[in-house]
């Protein structure tokens, strides 16, 4: 498959300062355990932690690189990730769309979003990072209602608070779409 999108596609490709910054925050992290792991003499168990440790950081950074070092397309009919770990979602196959909230503060005013989005058999997860997670979220909030997928009251309030919930900012909890017009309330 092309990398160029044709006509009908959106591409988007995350900057590559995200990417370099978070393996940065891996480099850093595995830097920290492996010193922490030779400088000063410890016991078996702290080296295998710092190990376990080190493991999660190269998690972290395998992870940051998948979910944005390679394009996302959006089209009519679906959303794709390219690159090595390809996926494609058809917007008419959703069947679950959850868009939740991580803060970094208790007022709740710093964080990021996660999109993830489910066809049964896979799912796709862009960050509020990503340049794609916008035009994302709003067409995969559109499908889901129309094809009566699965969205909690979270997804809609933190839809609502993106703007990407047409008519619903500032509406009571109880005038939000339920099961009976497109949405479930789980």
């Amino acid at each position: 498959m092309s990398l160029r999108p044709t006509r009908a596609e959106q591409g988007f490709r995350s900057p590559a300062s995200l990417i370099l910054a978070a393996l940065a925050r891996t480099a850093t992290g595995i830097g920290a355990l492996a010193v922490l792991a030779v400088a000063a003499p410890l016991p078996l168990w702290a080296i295998a932690a710092c190990g376990a440790g080190a493991a999660i950081f190269a998690l972290y950074g395998a992870r940051a690189v998948i979910r944005h070092g390679w394009p996302v397309v959006i089209d009519e009919e679906g959303i794709e990730r390219r690159g090595f770990f390809a996926k494609r979602l058809d917007w008419r196959d959703l069947t679950a769309v959850r868009l939740a909230h991580y803060s970094t503060r208790r007022d709740g005013r710093r964080g990021w979003q996660e999109l993830v989005m489910r066809d049964g058999a896979t799912a796709l997860v862009l960050e509020s990072e990503h340049p794609a997670f916008e035009p994302a979220a709003a067409r995969a909030l559109a499908s889901a209602t129309e094809n009566g997928a699965e969205m909690s009251a979270a997804t809609l309030h933190n839809a609502n608070e993106l703007g990407l919930w047409p008519g619903m900012r500032h509406e009571a909890a109880a005038d939000r779409p339920t099961a009976t017009n497109g949405a479930s309330k789980r």
